[in-house]
């Protein structure tokens, strides 16, 4: 289940023993630093020295004009540190600066290729992955349905 284990023994290897730095860009549920031990990639990278993880505030789910008074004046991007600020008391303690990329109303996602819903081996490993995810297997399944491929 630990997938970050791979990353984080590949970065320890081939980036922090060599005494090099890296900007790795992850899925920030990998990132965050949550639990007792936090075994996810910034845990495991976080053993062999400092690690700064940074969130964009869409993938942090947190609505920071809600947060941060004057957000929508902050030029776009914007690099924030979290610890000691406003923005330390919500669920964005979890990482230590969070990417402004402009209001909600001007963000866009990309979406993921009909096409896959029907690849078998495809929506299987997205399955597996996503199981640990209620509402993410949730919006997996419903997108698939609205493109007409329904998943089980």
């Amino acid at each position: 289940m630990n997938r970050g284990a791979f990353a984080a023994d590949l970065i320890r290897r081939e980036v922090l023993e060599p005494g090099r730095r890296a900007l790795v860009t992850y899925g920030g549920g990998h990132l965050w630093r949550a639990g007792p031990s936090h075994e996810n990639l910034t845990g495991l990278l976080e053993r062999h020295g400092p690690i700064f993880n940074v969130v964009t505030q869409g993938a942090s789910g947190v609505n920071l004009e809600s947060l941060q008074p004057g957000v929508i004046d902050w030029s776009v991007p914007s690099l924030a540190k979290i610890d000691g600020t406003l923005l330390d008391a919500s669920s964005l303690a979890y990482w230590d600066a969070v990417l402004y990329l402009g209001p909600p109303s001007d963000l866009t996602y990309s979406r993921l290729p009909p096409a896959l819903c029907a690849d078998r081996r495809y929506t299987a490993m997205r399955l597996r992955r996503l199981v640990s995810s209620p509402y993410a297997l949730r919006d997996f399944k419903q997108y698939c349905a609205s493109v007409g491929v329904p998943i089980p």
